[in-house]
């Protein structure tokens, strides 16, 4: 587990490559002309929209996240959601940031816009996600505050 979490905390918003990973059985969607939808995990939803333009795909939506961490927690101390890009045999091409925020309630909704570098040989994309939310404690930013912190993600991409 501490190498998922090294990895997520070092994607952020940098492109990053993942050789030979491969996006995970009905992970993502087809990447058509334009297109649109909800993208659900346990703990963030995802609705977005986009359309290929020349070279690159531009992409916006809004990341809601989900009533457990809403009820439970009263701050995202960090949160960074990405793009995945993988080919017609779920290869992964490319991985890119979209976008990162932090010190917000997690009852506010992240709205995003990007245009994204295409890889012409992609064919499917996926979000990822990697996430820190905090409750309690009252001594502002410290990690030992007394309060009761989880780490989430979202990485569907294996061997």
């Amino acid at each position: 587990m501490g190498v998922v979490l090294v990895a997520g905390a070092l994607l952020g918003c940098r492109t990053v490559s993942w050789q030979g990973g491969r996006l995970r059985p009905g992970a993502g969607f087809a990447l058509e002309e334009k297109g649109n939808g909800r993208y659900r995990t346990r703990d963030v939803e995802i609705r977005y929209e986009y359309k290929i333009r020349g070279q690159g795909v531009e992409i916006a939506g809004e990341a809601t996240f989900a009533p457990h961490l809403q009820r439970n927690f009263s701050l995202i101390r960090r949160f960074h959601l990405g793009l995945i890009q993988g080919d017609g045999e779920g290869n992964v091409l490319a991985m890119q940031g979209l976008v990162s925020t932090s010190m917000r309630s997690p009852e506010r909704s992240l709205k995003f816009s990007k245009l994204v570098a295409l890889s012409p040989q992609a064919r499917r994309l996926a979000f990822h996600f990697n996430g820190h939310a905090t409750e309690g404690g009252g001594r502002g930013f410290s990690h030992d505050n007394g309060g009761v912190d989880t780490e989430f993600w979202h990485y569907p991409v294996g061997p």
